[in-house]
């Protein structure tokens, strides 16, 4: 897995089902999978979070709930770029 995960992929794309690698790996209760994922920045359905809480799969939940916090996180402590910073012309 952390071998297919070094090369170029869509990691949040969906199969025709319309599920992620995320959402499968969470049906099944694959820990070291999820991990693996979220460490590579799989975004985090709340479906998914809601769906480890229903199967009783605490360490996922939680893993998926720290990963959230986390970008949350560095999404504030990170400076906007002068790029980033919409332009408003009058």
């Amino acid at each position: 897995m952390e071998l297919l995960l070094k090369a170029p992929c869509q990691l949040n794309h969906r199969n025709d089902d319309g599920d992620t690698a995320l959402h499968l790996a969470v049906v099944e209760g694959f820990f070291d999978i999820v991990k693996l994922l979220l460490e590579a920045n799989a975004v985090v359905d709340e479906d998914d979070m809601d769906l480890a809480d229903e199967k009783g799969y605490t360490e996922i939940a939680e893993l998926m709930q720290d990963a959230n916090a986390g970008r949350e996180r560095e999404s504030l402590e990170s400076p906007m770029s002068p790029s980033a910073i919409p332009t408003v012309s009058w």
